[in-house]
C-alpha cells in the first residue's frame, strides 16, 4: 500500500485519506501567513450556523436535563490524588436512576474477582491475572463510559455489574486468542513451518524455560529434546482451546440474562473499550513475544546456512560479530522508536519520576485560591521545559548510540564484502541477513497506554490561571488545543437525531451551493452546463461523504468527546470561566475567571484613544440602519472628492457602496496574552474584513501603492527569513576585512499599528508619492487623490463590539494587507537618520514590518544615540527595543559572530512553552503539514553545523509527537521532504555531516530558482484582480481527496469549457473547513455553540 493510502487513526489530527493529495501541497511562507490572509481571522461562518441548528429544540431540551449530571460525573475522573471534586454541588438537578451505577464499589470488586476466580482454570494461562483495573468499579473508567450510553435507556432496567462481567469475560477470551497465536508460532517454529520452502526445526528457548518453571522436566533448558517440546506446546494449546469453550459458554450465558436491555450500541462500546483499554497492551506484550521468535528463527536459520559451508574458526567469529552488531543496531534503533513513543503517550521513562522542581514551601498556604494557581501554573511550566530539554537530551544519545551501531555494522559489512574471495563467505548469506524489520515493530500500542496525566509531562499544556474544578480527563482534552477537530460529529448526529445522514450532507454542502450560486450570477454559464454541473457535484458530495463507514473505534471516541465537550461547556459556564485560544497564535488554551477577563476588555474599550464610540445597536436603531448610515457617509466623502475632480466619474462608480449587497460590518473580539509569570492581558482581535464597507477600495489602492514603494524599499527590506538568510550571508562572504570586530544589532517596535495616529499614516504616504523617483499620476489618480481616498479608508473603519459600533480613532486593522503597507511607507520615511549613517559606512541592514536587522563596526555608544534619536521620532505611545552585541536574533534565526566567524542556527524562546504547534483554522493538519515542511527547510538554512540541525530536527518531531501526531506520520513527512529534494531513501540511513551539506546546497538551489512570490500572495493577487473564485465546503468524514480530485474534473471538462465563462480567465480554488473544531465549539468569542 502506498504510504499515502494509510490511514493513522491513532492521530488524534488524522481524518480519512487525509495524506493522498500531499503531493499537491504548495511551500507556504509562514513568516507572512496573515500578510494576505487578515490576521487571527476567527469569523463566524453562516454554514457552521446551519450544522449547529441540526438537532431539534426538543432534543437540546432533554440534553439540557442531563448536562449537569453528566458534567458532575466525569469531573470524578480526576487523576488519583487530586482533589478535583470540592466545588461539586452537594446534590445533582437530575435525579439518578440505580440501573445506572453499581450498588456500592466493594460489592463491583467482589463481584469482579468473583468471576475472574471463577473462570480461572490452570495456571499456564496467565491471561486471567493480566486484568487491569481498568475494568473495575474503583478506576470509574469502565462505568463512565457506560452511563452516557445507559442513560438513553429509560425504559430499561441495566445492572452495570452484568455489563462489566461481560467485559471480564470478553477480555479473557481475547487475551487467550492472543496466547494462541504466539504458541502456534512456537508450534510453527519448532516444526518447520514458520518460512515457506524452510524446513528447519527450532525450538524457543522460552519454551524450554517455560517447561522447567512449570514442572514439565527437571532436565537442563539447553539438553530438552524436540519430542518433550513438541508434546508440551501441544498440550498448553489444548488446555487454550478448552478455556475458550468455557468462556463462550459464560459469554452466552451472561447475554442471555441481559439479552432485552444490552442494545448493540452498549455491546460495541464494551468491545471498543476492552480492545482499547486492556488487549491493546496485552497485544504490544504478545506482539513483541512473536517478533522476537521470527527473529531468532531467522537468525538460526541463517546461521545453518552458514555452517553448512564448513566455515573456518575466523570466518565463524566473522559471522558471529556481524549477527551481533546487527542485533545490538535493531535494538538502538527500537530504543529511539521507543522514547519518541514516550512523548507521543505523555509516558515519560521512570528516571523523570524524580525529576522535580524545588516547590516553594509556604505556597500551598496562600489563601488566595487564584494566586495560588497563578503561581503553581508558573512551576509547573518550568517543570515542563526541563522535562523537554531532558528527553530531547535522551532522544540525542540514543540517536547517537543508534548510529555508532549503524557505523559499525556498515563497516564490518563492508569488511567482510571486501574479503568474499579470501575467506570464502558466500556472497547470498551477506545478502540474506535480517534487516531488523521483525524488532521494529513500535506501533503506538507498544507503550503503555495509561492516560492518566502525570506528574511529569513535556507535552503542552493549557495555561490555568485560575483554581477550577474541571477534571483531569477535561484538561487533558483541552490540552490539545483550539486547532484540535473532534472527528464525525455529524455522521454520528445521523444515529441520534431525527435527520438521516442525506439530510445532514445536505446541510453540510450547502455553504458550497449558495456560493456556486453567486458564481454564476456574477459570471453566467450556459444554464444546461450549469445544471449539469450541480447535479453531478450534489449526487458526488453524498457519494464522498457517505462512505466509508465510520471504524468502531473512531465512533467510541467521538461518543466520548462529544459528552466531554458538553461536560466542559457546562462546567466554563457554571464556574464562570473563560476558554480562549492565545493572542500569539500557537495551539494553546487559556483558562482564567471571566470576570477578570470581562474588567480587561471593559478597561481597554473605556480608553478613548483606541476608538471613537458611535452608537447602539437595539431594535430601534438596528445593525442594518448604522451600516446604512456608514455607507452613505463614504458615498458622500467619495462624492466630495469627484466634485473636486480628483476621481472621475468611472472610480466614483466603482468605489461607491450604494449599488453593493453583501456588505456588514467585522466584529471585534479579545484574545488573552500572557508573560513569564503568566500575568494576562488582552489584545484585540477582527473578524473578516472581507465584506467590510471600506475592503474594495482597500483592495484597490494597496497594488497601485506597493508598487510604487517596492522600487523605492527593495534594499532595505526583506520578503521574509529566507530572503534575509541569503541576502546577509551574501554580504557576509564579501567582507574581504576582517569580520571579528562586527557586531549586531536589532530593534523592535511594539504596538505601531494600533496606536500610530492616522495623520502620521497620510503624512508618511505623502512622502513617498512626491519622492524624485516617483513621478506623474498612477493609473490617472494624482498624489492628492491616491491620499484623499487612502484617508477614507482610515476613517472608515467601523466595526460591532457588544451591540455597540465603534470606529478607529487611531491605528489600522491588520486584517488590511493596507494597514500593514502603510506602517511599512510610515517606517521608510522614519528609518532616515539610521540610513544616513549606513550609507557612510559598509553597513548591511535590513527591516522586515516592524522590526530591523543590522551590522556594526563602530562603537556601541554611537549607534545608541542613532537609536536614541529614532525612538524621539516615534510617537509617545510606540516604544522600540534594541539589542547590540556579537550575537542576536531576528526572524527566528540566531546569529552569533565568535572571533569573525559567523555561526547561526534556529532560534527558540526558552521562556516559551515547548513543543507547541501553531494556531490554524479551516483543515489545521494539512496546513501543520506544510508547517512542517516549512520548518525542516528554515532549519536546512540556517544551520551551518549538522549536530545544530539534527537537534532542530528532534526538536521539531518531538514538537508533533507531543501534540497527538504518530512516529509513522513523522517519518513518513521527513522521507518524503527528501524525495522532494532529489535524494534516495538510502541517504537517511547515516545521515551525516557529509550528506546534510549536500542536502542544504540541494536546498538552497531548489529555492534560488523558485519564484520568489508565495503560493498566498499569488492568490491574493488573484483575488485583488478579481479572477480568483475560492470555494469551499464543510468536512466531517469521507474521501475528502477524492472529492477535491472528481471535482477539479468536473470544473474543468463542463464549466471551463463554456465559451462564455472562459473569457472571464479565472482561477478556482476549492478547500474543505472542518466546523467542529475545538476553538469553535469551546472558546468561540462570538456564539455560544454547542454539540447537540
Amino acid at each position: 500500500m502506498n504510504e499515502r493510502e494509510i490511514n493513522r487513526f491513532d492521530d488524534i489530527f488524522h481524518q480519512y485519506d487525509d495524506d493522498l493529495d500531499e503531493d499537491d501541497d504548495k511551500n507556504v511562507d509562514f513568516d507572512n501567513l496573515h500578510t494576505y490572509t487578515g490576521k487571527d481571522n476567527d469569523a463566524n461562518d453562516e454554514g457552521e450556523e446551519i450544522l449547529m441548528g441540526i438537532t431539534s429544540k426538543e432534543q437540546e431540551e432533554e440534553e439540557e436535563q442531563q448536562e449537569e449530571h453528566l458534567s458532575q460525573k466525569l469531573s470524578q475522573l480526576s487523576a488519583s490524588g487530586q482533589d478535583q471534586t470540592k466545588g461539586a454541588d452537594p446534590e445533582s438537578t437530575t435525579k439518578k436512576r440505580p440501573s445506572l451505577t453499581p450498588t456500592t464499589a466493594a460489592a463491583s470488586s467482589s463481584s469482579s474477582s468473583s468471576v475472574v476466580k471463577k473462570l480461572k482454570t490452570n495456571q499456564d494461562n496467565p491471561t486471567i491475572e493480566w486484568m487491569s483495573n481498568y475494568l473495575s468499579s474503583t478506576n470509574g473508567t469502565f462505568d463512565e463510559m457506560l452511563r452516557p450510553l445507559l442513560s438513553k435507556q429509560f425504559l430499561k432496567y441495566i445492572d452495570i455489574e452484568d455489563l462489566r462481567q461481560f467485559a471480564i469475560i470478553l477480555h479473557n477470551m481475547k487475551c487467550i486468542e492472543l496466547d494462541q497465536s504466539l504458541w502456534n508460532i512456537y508450534l510453527k517454529a519448532g516444526t518447520g513451518k514458520l518460512i515457506q520452502h524452510e524446513h528447519i526445526q527450532w525450538w524457543s528457548m522460552e519454551i524450554k524455560i517455560r517447561m522447567v518453571e512449570r514442572g514439565q522436566t527437571t532436565t537442563n533448558p539447553k539438553e530438552i529434546d524436540d519430542e518433550s517440546c513438541f508434546g508440551y506446546v501441544q498440550r498448553v494449546l489444548v488446555k487454550y482451546n478448552q478455556q475458550t469453550i468455557f468462556y463462550q459458554e459464560q459469554l452466552k450465558t451472561i447475554k442471555a440474562r441481559i439479552q432485552d436491555s444490552m442494545t448493540e450500541e452498549i455491546e460495541n462500546a464494551i468491545i471498543a473499550f476492552v480492545r482499547q483499554h486492556g488487549i491493546s497492551l496485552y497485544r504490544a506484550h504478545i506482539d513483541r513475544r512473536i517478533a522476537g521468535v521470527e527473529y531468532d528463527y531467522k537468525d538460526q536459520l541463517i546461521q545453518l546456512q552458514f555452517y553448512k559451508e564448513r566455515p573456518n574458526r575466523h570466518q565463524k567469529e566473522i559471522f558471529e560479530n556481524i549477527f551481533q552488531l546487527k542485533r545490538e543496531t535493531e535494538q538502538a534503533k527500537l530504543d529511539v522508536a521507543i522514547l519518541k513513543q514516550r512523548i507521543a503517550f505523555k509516558h515519560l521513562p521512570k528516571s523523570f519520576d524524580s525529576l522535580r522542581i524545588p516547590t516553594p514551601i509556604d505556597l500551598n498556604t496562600i489563601h488566595d485560591v487564584n494566586l495560588r494557581q497563578r503561581l503553581n501554573e508558573q512551576c509547573q511550566k518550568i517543570l515542563q521545559r526541563t522535562t523537554s530539554d531532558m528527553m530531547l537530551i535522551y532522544i540525542a544519545i540514543a540517536e547517537t548510540k543508534y548510529n555508532e551501531w549503524q557505523t559499525k555494522f556498515d563497516k564490518a559489512m563492508n569488511d567482510m564484502k571486501k574479503n568474499l574471495a579470501r575467506d570464502f563467505i558466500p556472497e547470498n548469506l551477506t545478502q540474506s541477513i535480517s534487516d531488523g524489520h521483525e524488532l521494529d515493530l513500535v506501533p503506538r500500542r507498544s507503550i503503555s497506554q495509561n492516560k492518566s496525566i502525570l506528574f511529569n509531562n513535556c507535552s503542552p499544556t493549557l495555561i490555568q490561571d485560575t483554581y477550577n474544578y474541571l477534571s483531569s480527563k477535561q484538561i487533558e482534552f483541552l490540552n490539545r488545543g483550539p486547532t484540535y477537530v473532534s472527528p464525525c460529529q455529524l455522521h454520528i448526529q445521523s444515529e441520534s437525531s431525527s435527520l438521516s445522514i442525506d439530510e445532514i450532507l445536505t446541510k453540510q454542502l450547502a455553504p458550497l451551493r449558495r456560493q456556486l450560486t453567486r458564481v454564476f450570477t456574477n459570471y453566467p454559464v450556459n444554464l444546461s452546463r450549469r445544471m449539469n454541473f450541480e447535479q453531478q457535484i450534489q449526487q458526488l458530495f453524498k457519494e464522498s461523504f457517505h462512505q466509508p463507514p465510520i471504524p468502531l473505534s473512531i465512533k467510541q471516541r467521538t461518543l466520548a468527546e462529544k459528552q466531554f465537550i458538553q461536560s466542559i461547556q457546562y462546567q466554563l459556564k457554571r464556574q464562570r470561566l473563560i476558554l480562549r485560544r492565545t493572542a500569539d497564535d500557537q495551539n494553546t488554551y487559556y483558562l482564567g475567571q471571566l470576570d477578570e477577563f470581562e474588567k480587561k476588555t471593559k478597561e481597554y474599550m473605556e480608553d478613548p484613544i483606541y476608538y471613537t464610540f458611535i452608537g447602539m445597536i437595539n431594535k430601534k436603531y438596528t445593525e442594518k440602519d448604522h451600516l446604512n448610515d456608514i455607507l452613505a457617509l463614504i458615498d458622500s466623502q467619495l462624492q466630495v472628492l469627484n466634485n473636486k475632480k480628483l476621481i472621475n466619474d468611472d472610480y466614483l462608480n466603482q468605489f461607491s457602496t450604494s449599488h453593493r449587497s453583501n456588505l456588514k460590518l467585522p466584529h471585534l473580539y479579545f484574545l488573552p496574552e500572557t508573560n513569564d509569570d503568566v500575568h494576562m492581558c488582552v489584545q484585540p482581535r477582527f473578524s473578516s474584513y472581507q465584506h467590510s464597507p471600506v475592503q474594495r477600495l482597500a483592495q484597490y489602492l494597496e497594488p497601485l501603492i506597493r508598487s510604487l514603494f517596492d522600487n523605492i524599499c527593495r534594499s532595505t527590506t526583506v520578503l521574509n527569513s529566507q530572503d534575509f538568510n541569503t541576502k546577509f550571508f551574501h554580504y557576509w562572504m564579501q567582507q574581504s576585512h576582517t569580520k571579528q570586530g562586527i557586531q549586531f544589532a536589532t530593534f523592535k517596535i511594539h504596538d505601531l499599528y494600533s496606536n500610530i495616529s492616522h495623520k502620521e499614516l497620510l503624512e508618511g504616504l505623502h512622502t513617498l508619492l512626491v519622492n524624485p523617483l516617483i513621478i506623474g499620476r498612477h493609473d490617472r489618480l494624482s498624489n492628492d487623490a491616491i491620499v484623499q481616498l487612502t484617508s477614507i479608508v482610515l476613517r472608515n473603519n467601523y466595526f460591532i463590539y457588544q451591540d455597540q459600533i465603534y470606529r478607529f480613532a487611531r491605528g489600522c486593522p491588520l486584517n488590511l494587507s493596507l494597514s500593514q503597507l502603510l506602517g511599512s511607507i510610515y517606517l521608510h520615511q522614519w528609518q532616515t537618520p539610521l540610513l544616513r549613517q549606513i550609507r557612510l559606512k559598509d553597513t548591511f541592514y535590513v527591516r522586515f514590518h516592524d522590526q530591523g536587522f543590522l551590522t556594526w563596526k563602530e562603537s556601541n555608544d554611537q549607534l545608541q544615540i542613532i537609536f536614541d534619536e529614532l525612538q524621539q521620532i516615534l510617537p509617545s505611545e510606540i516604544q522600540m527595543t534594541t539589542f547590540i552585541g556579537t550575537h542576536v536574533h531576528f526572524l527566528n534565526c540566531y546569529l552569533e559572530n565568535i572571533k569573525g566567524r559567523l555561526h547561526t542556527n534556529v532560534y527558540r524562546d526558552t521562556t516559551q512553552q515547548p513543543f507547541v504547534l501553531p494556531y490554524f483554522s479551516s483543515h489545521p493538519r494539512l496546513l501543520h503539514r506544510k508547517w512542517y515542511r516549512f520548518m525542516l527547510i528554515r532549519a536546512a538554512q540556517f544551520c551551518y553545523d549538522f549536530q545544530d540541525f539534527q537537534d532542530e530536527r528532534r526538536y521539531i518531531e518531538a514538537s508533533f509527537l507531543a501534540n497527538g501526531y504518530s512516529l509513522n506520520f513523522i517519518e513518513y513527512l521527513w522521507r518524503q521532504l527528501i524525495l522532494r529534494f532529489h535524494f534516495s531513501p538510502l541517504d537517511l540511513q547515516n545521515f551525516d555531516q557529509d550528506k546534510f551539506r549536500a542536502f542544504r546546497m540541494e536546498i538552497h538551489r531548489c529555492l534560488k530558482y523558485q519564484n520568489l512570490i508565495s503560493q498566498q500572495e499569488k492568490e491574493y493577487n488573484l483575488i485583488k484582480n478579481q479572477k480568483l473564485i475560492q470555494l469551499h465546503y464543510l468536512f466531517d468524514w469521507g474521501a475528502r481527496c477524492e472529492f477535491n480530485r472528481k471535482f477539479q474534473a468536473l470544473w474543468c471538462s463542463i464549466i471551463n469549457e463554456d465559451p462564455l465563462f472562459k473569457n472571464y480567465g479565472l482561477k478556482m480554488t476549492l478547500n474543505s473547513k472542518h466546523c467542529y473544531l475545538s476553538n469553535t465549539l469551546l472558546a468561540s468569542p462570538f456564539i455560544n455553540r454547542s454539540i447537540q
